[in-house]
């Protein structure tokens, strides 16, 4: 019987309380990890470097020897400090244009 009584009061007490007393939905920034966030600015920050011609900011974001490229013309890069001299030398030729439009031909 104590037991009955217990289960109804629960239960009364979960299906009576205000809707104010419920937890509010978290608004979607909120929901965004912390790791998440660093990951979006850290890739903002990739991303913005060959806009501003910075090779050392491209490189940061490389392992000094184990990293690898293969540029447009064929040519392998490996390691960090190489790849920032490729930069270097790239972007100092002022007819570089970085980036491309991508033509959509169908969705």
């Amino acid at each position: 019987m104590l037991r009955a009584l217990l289960v109804g009061m629960i239960l009364l007490g979960a299906f009576a309380s205000p809707a104010s007393a419920a937890s509010p939905i978290p608004a979607a920034s909120s929901v965004i990890s912390a790791d998440e966030h660093a990951i979006r600015d850290a890739r903002k920050a990739y991303n913005s470097a060959p806009v501003s011609r910075d090779a050392t900011g491209i490189a940061k974001y490389w392992q000094r020897d184990n990293s690898g490229s293969i540029w447009a013309n064929g040519v392998l890069t490996i390691g960090r400090d190489n790849f920032v001299a490729r930069y270097a030398k790239t972007f100092a030729n002022r007819d570089f244009i970085w980036g491309f439009e991508r033509q959509i031909e169908s969705m």
